[in-house]
């Protein structure tokens, strides 16, 4: 079976880290293919208020539309108590967890904290990790992430 960017989010080319799990699998399965291709991750596009652009954007309710920035919120709570010093997985999920449960509108699918090239959930972040989150607001399916990765090449920021 063909893999098929018509899936991912395509922008200049290149896939969006908010579609982490499809660069991971497309990073694993492509080099299988005879199609010569480089999969390059690009920061995710934001609105002002930190919502990640997306066409599903649109089917929000001006209610939910104004609470969806809670994702990035929620990602960011985690990630600051990462570069605070917290290593304990679930304790990150769930500093994201009351974050986005704190928004009446929610409703929460999953929050993981698990390694950045496996996607397997952690119990301790002590190597590159991925954050991520999916949610509905009525029928509406949100999804975000955030790489946890010291920018001095260890887990400790």
């Amino acid at each position: 079976m063909w893999p098929s960017f018509s899936t991912w989010w395509v922008r200049n080319g290149r896939i969006s880290d908010r579609r982490t799990r499809s660069r991971s699998w497309s990073s694993a399965t492509w080099p299988a293919t005879s199609i010569r291709t480089e999969v390059v991750a690009c920061p995710t596009i934001r609105e002002a208020d930190g919502l990640a652009l997306s066409s599903r954007n649109v089917h929000l309710s001006p209610d939910e539309r104004a609470a969806a920035p809670v994702l990035r919120r929620a990602l960011v709570a985690g990630r600051d108590a990462w570069r605070a010093g917290e290593r304990d997985a679930e304790r990150l999920r769930d500093a994201m967890f009351e974050t986005l449960t704190a928004e009446p509108l929610v409703d929460v699918e999953y929050v993981s904290i698990a390694d950045a090239m496996t996607l397997e959930e952690l119990t301790t972040v002590d190597r590159r990790a991925l954050a991520s989150l999916a949610v509905r607001f009525g029928t509406t399916r949100l999804i975000d992430n955030e790489i946890l990765e010291s920018t001095t090449g260890t887990t400790a920021d």
